[in-house]
């Protein structure tokens, strides 16, 4: 999924006064230009690190009326700089999930995880006031018989960096789902329900 968000966050990056000056003198030189995704300049935004917001994430349900569909989702957003000591603190891995049976179940697995394989906390923490302003928003889809939170570490980060990340669990998808053998087929019916999931939490 890293080979995917990277070209994303290329993408979406800006670059800096002193690169728009010199594509500028370029064209009015008639120095031939070439369009395409532009480098992140060195010091603009330095994605390999957390950027200047501390994180919040806000987890809850919601139901899709339109396909009787009921979804947990879970949106990471940057939070006040007020918030930056209550942050440091994070969150177990655990109490990312909402139903006590699954999050028994969690435990269990992390439990069984490799300690360097598994993360068992997060760098976000619930409800944190909101840092002031608009944020871009992109919307994250997890893996065949995953969580919303797999890549919760990407999605801090890019909220760190001025995104808010929402992300569904796709129901009937979900690594819960596969623990008790009911998992959903990745077939194309399912990939249209998933898509439906992600249109709908956005």
């Amino acid at each position: 999924m890293r080979a995917f968000f990277l070209p994303l966050l290329v993408a979406l990056t800006s670059c800096s006064a002193k690169d728009e000056a010199a594509s500028s003198a370029k064209a009015d030189a008639g120095a031939e230009t070439v369009a395409g995704p532009r480098a992140v300049p060195a010091g603009d935004a330095l994605w390999e690190k957390p950027g200047p917001n501390p994180v919040g994430h806000f987890v809850f349900t919601a139901k899709d009326a339109a396909r009787d569909r009921t979804l947990t989702l879970q949106l990471w957003y940057p939070a006040a700089a007020s918030a930056a000591e209550a942050a440091k603190v994070g969150t177990a891995m655990e109490d990312l999930v909402l139903d006590p049976a699954d999050r028994a179940t969690l435990v269990g697995l992390l439990g069984k995880a490799e300690p360097a394989c598994a993360r068992k906390r997060v760098d976000s923490v619930k409800d944190l006031p909101p840092a002031e302003g608009t944020f871009p928003i992109l919307a994250y889809s997890h893996c065949h018989s995953c969580l919303r939170f797999s890549m919760a570490e990407i999605a801090e980060r890019l909220a760190s960096h001025g995104f808010a990340v929402i992300a569904p669990d796709h129901a009937g998808n979900t690594v819960f789902d596969a623990q008790k053998g009911t998992s959903a087929p990745l077939n194309g019916e399912f990939l249209a329900t998933r898509a439906g999931d992600v249109r709908f939490a956005l």
